[in-house]
């Protein structure tokens, strides 16, 4: 497993990728995984696509669904194309039934705006005690990725979070730094 450093008492697991030149899932790791587009675009977007940019099940499960879309045109968001590269991803325990649990990290004027589970709270920036922000976001999760996010200059984080047995499993993430902090 590969984890985060550690910016709390959170443990998180990232899971492991790798890029497909050829197709060739034979070198990887792991016999579950989940194949997709490698582009900037959302997993609901690649999801959403015709024929869909994204497969789970066994390696070679997903290496025919990728067999059989190599090189053709397919339409993302109104936009054809062809995709010509993919990446293999490390499977959780997560089932597509399972709903994504969604969190984010956003800087507001007043600090960050931390969102999990439908539920906001505004984190003051001079708030910067691991046992403070444990005291007022009550979840350790909460305060490792506020705490990642103020450490890497991140302004805005969405996650999409899956499980790993009672892991949480970070499915995907967008950020965005901000440039200008030194």
């Amino acid at each position: 497993k590969t984890h985060l450093p550690q910016f709390g008492a959170a443990d998180v697991w990232v899971p492991r990728s790798w890029p497909l030149t050829q197709g060739d899932l034979s070198s990887l790791e792991v016999e579950r995984c989940m194949v997709m587009a490698d582009h900037l675009l959302s997993y609901d977007a690649l999801l959403n696509s015709f024929p869909p940019l994204v497969w789970t099940g066994t390696k070679s499960e997903v290496a025919k669904c990728l067999e059989l879309q190599r090189g053709k045109e397919s339409t993302v968001q109104g936009v054809k194309g062809v995709a010509t590269h993919f990446v293999a991803i490390e499977a959780t325990t997560s089932t597509r039934d399972e709903p994504a649990e969604l969190l984010s990290v956003a800087a507001v004027r007043e600090g960050e705006k931390v969102t999990y589970q439908n539920t906001s709270t505004v984190v003051p920036i001079e708030l910067e005690d691991v046992a403070g922000l444990k005291g007022l976001l009550q979840n350790d999760l909460l305060v490792a990725m506020l705490r990642f996010c103020r450490a890497l200059h991140i302004t805005d984080l969405q996650c999409r979070l899956g499980r790993n047995g009672s892991t949480p499993c970070i499915i995907e993430a967008q950020l965005q730094l901000d440039e200008t902090a030194g």
